[in-house]
């Protein structure tokens, strides 16, 4: 509830908050943009914030959403918004001043997280499973493209390369192949019994965060047999 939290991290041993702004309600994303700060929020939807002086941010606009803002990816003049209901809202920032809605792509479920992928965009739909929306070239908006079901409750996901990896609540981490959108597929499951809520790929290390605490860290030279190597408790479900 403290809305946008602006940290000088020069000095990772000692991060220091030097500036914030009020975004209403609780801030659950934030995306960045050159100057410009984009932040979803559970009541005020969409906030546009110019942190050129990070110890003063400044809001530039606002768009109200149907639904809570869980999640913000910047492209350029659009900003895509993930819903806890209605699927991703399309928005377009090119006067920041006065965003405007553009569209609202629907999906099965609530988007949690997204990421980029080529002219792709992937989506973690909590029931909805993977859903890949696609923007053509002739529109500037993306289009439900292709789904792959999964069980479970996606909550977040992360793409390198050809592969994704996602956070599912009872299923644990799932690794799927996005080398063609239009097709993904499963290659593999990772399941330990905690619910896994954030993952982050690096290279060929997977790192899985969940709700008991824990951060794990996954070896996927081999992404059909991932293979655990340690795990670290800390008081967060969810890291960047």
């Amino acid at each position: 509830e403290a809305g946008l939290q602006v940290v000088h991290v020069i000095d990772p041993t000692a991060p220091a908050v030097v500036g914030s702004h009020d975004t209403g309600a609780v801030a659950y994303g934030v995306a960045v943009q050159g100057d410009l700060a984009a932040v979803s929020d559970l009541t005020d939807g969409l906030v546009l914030v110019d942190v050129s002086d990070p110890a003063s941010p400044v809001r530039l606009g606002a768009l109200a959403l149907e639904s809570t803002g869980w999640n913000v990816w910047l492209d350029g003049a659009l900003a895509y918004v993930s819903g806890s209901a209605g699927g991703v809202h399309v928005v377009d920032i090119s006067d920041p001043s006065t965003p405007s809605l553009v569209e609202t792509v629907d999906t099965p479920g609530s988007v949690r997280t997204m990421a980029p992928f080529g002219r792709h965009v992937l989506a973690a739909d909590y029931t909805g499973g993977l859903q890949v929306l696609e923007a053509r070239e002739t529109r500037t908006t993306p289009i439900e493209a292709a789904t792959l079901g999964t069980p479970g409750t996606a909550l977040s996901l992360h793409a390198q390369g050809d592969l994704a990896a996602i956070a599912h609540a009872g299923t644990g981490l799932l690794l799927v192949d996005v080398g063609d959108p239009m097709a993904p597929s499963l290659v593999s499951a990772f399941v330990d019994g905690a619910f896994a809520t954030r993952t982050h790929l690096e290279g060929d290390l997977m790192l899985v965060a969940d709700t008991d605490q824990r951060l794990q860290v996954v070896d996927i030279g081999d992404p059909t047999v991932p293979v655990a190597l340690c795990i670290h408790g800390f008081s967060a479900h969810s890291f960047a």
